[in-house]
């Protein structure tokens, strides 16, 4: 502050003085105010302590927000009130259109100069050409004299300017040039000066963002060359090849400034020069003692030819810290790419502050501080953003950036740019959904080296709290171009650890593989990879050539349309199902990587005529040869064409071929039209009867396929029986945490809530979230929409064909939704014939316990449901399951009777067999039953959930039940050792349901496996005097294990004429004649043991006439339909298919099936059941009395060793 000068120190002090005063008066006048100081305050001056006028005391008396003098109800100082005098508004004040122009007041009507302005009449305005006014001085008064003048209504008399003197046609600089581009004094046609004193730069060269989007000169896709006069791009104009974000010319760099072949970032070729450029070929060209690019102020990229430095010095060069960073120019500068950058500030100029962020740390930000400036593709409109920029200095795998945390309270969307302000740079961007979980995540793929700019904007109106982080996944050791693990070898197909190009490391096995271990296993005269065309990689476990010893195919090019060639270079080993002949042919293999229809085609006009062509799947197999995979296409060209309407991700073989001839060329093309992923398309791909998540090799809907898990491979924990995460739910579908069966990890995603468990009716239809909703197929199922067509649980057919009809009455179905009813291989509590919970009521639909025949869990709840509490709820006189009809199942919460009564309550003889409805009728299984007709005949009494014997207890419970499938409930006259009080195994435990041994109340023994012969109880299982049964007796020297002399009868190949008393171990899961329809499920569910045997004989015959024995994934091991393919296993070729038929033959013979077999050959070794729909279908064979259609007098057996 300057010093005061001293004639002035006086006059100083006295103003002091006189403030510090007046500031004490005013303090003590305010001290004393008193407390209610509501209304106006009148302030005593500290001078003359007289009251100050209402318009001179510094208050709002009126409350309208104007003060004393600027109050328009003060007069003066002295007015004593601020009241505003009530007058008329002026016109232009007054809210009215008062000269009807439809524009109301100022500022909006012309008429007005001011809210003052009592006058909004338009002024008359009269066009400069005519005036009568020179107005541009001329000497010529408006039109038509003046040459500046169209018309009258012209208000320009201006005359046009002459043209510039760089398009004038004149040598203006007297050189001898004449205008732009000849005279180097112009750098356009609009320049008016052709003097050559001074050239001033074109925009791509003069060192500024001309056009303001963040690049400067050859950084900007505006500029092809330095000598380019505009850095603008026009609208519409497609990205430069040198910007477009693709590897265009296959050198693995990606655009300008980092590929060779781009000299700037408009460049439209990044094919690579001969020799290297000037800014890449390791010498310094202009002697400033810099060498290439980064580091030399003259280079702009890899691909700028002329490394001489600009006249105007970049700003990341010049020895200044333009942007107030505390670094200057590059390297030190984060916001310099190089020397050569014109900003220090990066891309983002001065629009937005990108924070520079490093990868593995947390930061908080608040996009409620951000801009309104821009948003990304996907989402960010009207909400705030904020920006990040992180450098890429390596080569990566992908750089995920995420919002997934705790403190994170925006749902965001997530975009990111090359370039800060281009939104055409943007190169991924992620709005997650609206659904109360903030948590976004976005992955960028092999990003090249250089910087992103991340920008964190709502998903979305407004801003909020966020946390970033961004992690690097460094590139896979199998295409790091490292030799990772020092064997000499580098990345995949090279390297024997690496079986493919994402194989996170090169470790090397402990036993090389075949293709990289010296030998020559397949005896062609090559060794190992790559020299052994058998070898697709050195980690190839089979040298094996898979199109026959020593012929090669080729690859068709990833990612390209079509391929161009000529099968005169080929080979002639090849037949398809409509070309036959040693024409030429050419062999491709299509690597199919998703769900598709595939459309291969050779018709086009490269291809020579007569050209056919077929698809394998494998290429040695013939028979691999899809439906339609043969073409050799229409008249008069003949050029083949084949689509595959499924296509399944794997491995495609391409024959293009010719009956006859030595070939010519071809073009073969293929399109693609992307199917939904395998695991969400409602199909059953892998034909193992489930589908999409319920499959087992689902591991989430967008799985392109459903192929999987590898026999023999754990269960995932989706699928395990496990309950993974502890939170009491078990596997798909009913785990939170479960994407599909195939799913890895339960754990649940916190805070998630989804249609199907929001308990709310979302499409509708009268039925709410999993498992009631058809369109629920799981927990974790985000639509309720049901889908077209229905989920074969939810569709009101039988579709596995076991009489049990969709949820939640087939044990195949977890939910209305599932789309498959094919059973699970190991029974659910509620559907495996025990009474799990020891309640003496079995499985669905008796037990209380069971919502549904695919539940795992028969406890009881603690609140008796409706169909379960001995009331009558709805008030018709009947009460609960089996008797109401009104009541599906025992666990059903609601009694109300149906619209129409079922057939089974409808006091009619609908069946016409003499008996009516419940429980009268044996094809009524309840009163709510809608078919009375008798299909498979009445349960055991001892598991249908009724009261047969009317002593109050029920099935299991009832004295009169040694087991489920015991078919009288009758009472004995002397209580059995399970329910007699009596601990007669001494276990400490009493009876059923107590005595885990007892089986039922009515069981005879308290320990299980035991029997009672002759009123003792022995080990059925192990006893020799009783071995399986009572009375039985092994041999000398023969134990009886599990029940069966010697262990279970066993025996190889097909064995004749075999007492049904010698089948030791053996018990019989299904039993039916010839002449039935049985569904396939009920052996399928019932026969579950390790090994299964196959029997036919006469009905009443000791001695089975056939029997084959086996494992059971072998016995029951699908063959397919209409082939004689089987499976050979312990001497016996089995055959098996749901919808043709299942036999089986001597190992050596061929089944003749049509649909069963017919075949001649070793006919009393033959044995065959025709199969249809899922189901057994009469006859065909045994041995060799055939034609047995609908002949009850033979018997169908299936026996488990369980």
């Amino acid at each position: 502050m300057p010093r005061a000068q001293p004639e002035a120190i006086g006059e100083t002090l006295q103003y002091k003085l006189k403030w510090r005063l007046t500031s004490v008066l005013a303090v003590a006048v305010w001290a004393c105010t008193p407390a209610d100081d509501s209304g106006p305050k009148q302030v005593i001056t500290p001078d003359l302590g007289q009251v100050a006028a209402a318009c001179d005391n510094g208050v709002d008396d009126d409350g309208d927000d104007l003060v004393d003098q600027s109050d328009p109800g003060c007069d003066g100082r002295d007015d004593t009130s601020e009241t505003n005098a009530v007058a008329p508004k002026p016109a232009c004040g007054n809210g009215i259109d008062d000269d009807g122009d439809e524009l109301i007041d100022h500022p909006l009507d012309t008429g007005c100069t001011d809210l003052a302005d009592d006058d909004e009449v338009d002024p008359v305005i009269i066009a400069q050409c005519s005036n009568q006014v020179d107005d541009d001085v001329d000497g010529a008064v408006d039109f038509p004299n003046d040459p500046g003048c169209i018309d009258g209504t012209d208000d320009n008399e201006g005359d046009d300017p002459p043209p510039p003197a760089c398009n004038n046609t004149a040598d203006d600089d007297e050189d001898g040039l004449t205008d732009y581009p000849d005279d180097p004094g112009c750098g356009s046609e609009f320049d008016n000066d052709e003097d050559d004193d001074f050239i001033s730069q074109p925009q791509c060269a003069d060192g500024q963002d001309n056009d303001r989007d963040g690049q400067v000169d050859l950084s900007d896709p505006g500029c092809v060359s330095s000598a380019d006069p505009r850095e603008a791009q026009m609208p519409g104009d497609p990205s430069p090849v040198c910007s477009n974000g693709l590897d265009d010319d296959g050198d693995l760099i990606i655009d300008f400034p980092a590929e060779p072949g781009c000299a700037a970032a408009g460049d439209d070729d990044e094919a690579n020069p001969d020799q290297p450029p000037a800014c890449a070929d390791g010498r310094d060209n202009d002697d400033d003692g810099l060498v290439d690019y980064p580091d030399e102020p003259g280079c702009a990229g890899v691909g700028d030819r002329d490394e001489t430095d600009p006249l105007i010095r970049p700003s990341c060069s010049d020895g200044v810290d333009n942007d107030r960073d505390d670094a200057v120019d590059y390297p030190a500068d984060r916001g310099c790419l190089s020397a050569a950058d014109g900003t220090e500030s990066g891309s983002c100029g001065m629009q937005y502050e990108a924070t520079e962020i490093e990868s593995g740390r947390e930061y908080h930000g608040d996009t409620r501080g951000g801009r309104f400036e821009g948003n990304g593709s996907c989402g960010g409109p009207g909400a705030p953003e904020v920006a990040y920029v992180y450098r890429v200095e390596q080569r990566l795998e992908a750089l995920i950036i995420t919002t997934e945390h705790p403190e994170t309270l925006l749902e965001t969307t997530l975009y990111v740019r090359r370039a800060c302000l281009d939104e055409g740079s943007e190169i991924a961007c992620q709005r997650e959904p609206a659904d109360g979980v903030p948590a976004n995540t976005l992955r960028v793929e092999n990003p090249a080296q250089g910087d992103y700019y991340i920008f964190v904007d709502g998903a979305a109106n407004g801003g909020g709290p966020f946390v970033l982080t961004v992690q690097e996944l460094e590139l896979a050791e199998c295409l790091n171009r490292r030799d990772d693990d020092a064997d000499g070898r580098v990345d995949f197909p090279f390297d024997p650890g690496c079986e493919r190009a994402s194989d996170r490391t090169e470790a090397d096995p402990e036993v090389p593989p075949l293709c990289a271990n010296d030998e020559d296993d397949d005896a062609d005269g090559n060794v190992d990879f790559p020299i052994d065309i058998g070898c697709e990689a050195a980690a190839d476990q089979d040298e094996v050539d898979v199109c026959g010893q020593g012929i090669r195919f080729n690859e068709f090019p990833a990612g390209e349309a079509f391929v161009l060639g000529n099968t005169a270079n080929g080979t002639s080993n090849f037949n398809g199902s409509c070309i036959a002949g040693n024409g030429k042919e050419s062999v491709f293999r299509y690597r199919n990587e998703i769900n598709a229809r595939l459309t291969f085609t050779v018709d086009h006009e490269e291809t020579m005529i007569n050209t056919g062509l077929y698809v394998r799947r494998n290429c040695a197999a013939a028979a691999s040869e899809p439906l339609n995979g043969c073409s050799t296409g229409i008249a008069p060209n003949l050029r083949g064409r084949v689509r595959i309407d499924r296509a399944g991700p794997g491995d495609y073989f391409l024959f293009v071929d010719h009956t006859i001839g030595d070939g010519g060329p071809f073009k073969l093309s293929v399109e693609i039209m992307r199917l939904p992923p395998g695991c969400a398309d409602n199909n059953d791909g892998d034909a193992d009867g489930f589908i999409d998540g319920d499959d087992p090799g689902c591991e989430s809907p967008e799985d392109e396929d459903e192929a999987g898990p590898v026999e023999g491979a754990p269960s995932a924990a989706c699928d395990n029986g496990l309950d993974d995460d502890g939170d009491g739910e078990v596997d798909y579908p009913f785990d939170f945490g479960c994407g599909g069966k195939g799913d890895e990890d339960e754990l649940d995603v916190v805070g998630l809530v989804t249609e199907c468990t929001n308990s709310i009716d979302d499409d509708e239809d009268g039925r709410i979230d999993f498992p009631e909703d058809a369109g629920c197929s799981a927990r974790i199922d985000n639509t309720e929409r049901n889908p077209v067509p229905p989920s074969r649980c939810g569709d009101n057919v039988d579709q596995d064909n076991d009489g049990l009809l969709d949820y939640p009455f087939d044990p195949g179905c977890d939910a209305a939704g599932d789309p498959s009813e094919q059973d699970p291989e190991m029974a659910r509590a509620c559907s495996n014939l025990l009474d799990d919970d020891r309640d003496g009521l079995v499985d669905f639909p008796f037990d209380v316990g069971c919502v549904a025949a695919a539940d795992n869990d028969e406890i009881d709840p603690n609140v008796a449901p409706a169909c379960a509490n001995g009331l009558d709820d709805d008030g018709d006189g009947r009460i609960d399951f089996p008797l109401e009809p009104g009541c599906r199942f025992r666990a059903d919460a609601d009694e109300t009777d149906p619209n129409f009564a079922p057939q089974c309550a409808n006091a009619r003889d609908d069946d016409a067999d003499g008996r009516i409805d419940f429980p009268e009728d044996v094809g009524c299984a309840n009163a709510a039953d809608i078919d009375e007709a008798n299909r498979a005949g009445a349960l055991e009494r001892c598991r249908n959930g009724v009261d047969d014997d009317g002593d109050m207890a029920i099935d299991l419970a009832d004295i009169g039940c040694l087991l489920a499938r015991d078919n009288d409930e009758t009472d004995p006259a002397i209580a059995p050792a399970c329910a007699n009080g009596l601990d007669d195994d001494a276990d400490g435990l009493v009876d059923w349901p107590m005595d885990e041994g007892c089986g039922a109340r009515g069981a005879e023994c308290e320990q299980a496996g035991h029997g009672n012969c002759a009123d003792v109880c022995v080990d059925l299982q192990t006893d020799v005097s009783n071995c399986g049964r009572c009375g039985r007796a092994c041999n000398v020297d023969v134990a009886c294990i599990n029940g069966a002399c010697g262990g279970l009868y066993t025996f190889e190949g097909i064995q004749q004429n075999v007492p049904e008393i010698n089948l030791d171990g053996w018990t019989v899961c299904f039993r039916d004649t010839y002449d039935m329809n049985s569904p396939m499920n009920q052996f399928l569910q019932a026969c579950v043991g390790e090994h299964i045997m196959l029997g036919c004989r006469r009905v009443g015959q000791p001695d089975f006439q056939l029997l084959a024995m086996g494992e059971r994934a072998s016995v029951f091991a699908n063959t397919g339909d209409q082939g004689n393919a089987v499976t050979t296993h312990n001497g016996v070729n089995f055959y098996f298919s749901e919808s043709y038929s299942m036999g089986f033959v001597a190992e050596g013979s061929v089944p003749s099936r049509n649909s069963c077999d017919t075949g001649n050959e070793r006919p009393e070794l033959r044995m065959c059941w025709h199969s249809g729909g899922r189901a057994l279908n009469g006859g065909y064979r045994c041995g060799a009395t055939s034609g047995l259609n609908g002949d009850a007098g033979w018997e169908r057996v299936i026996f488990s060793d369980l």
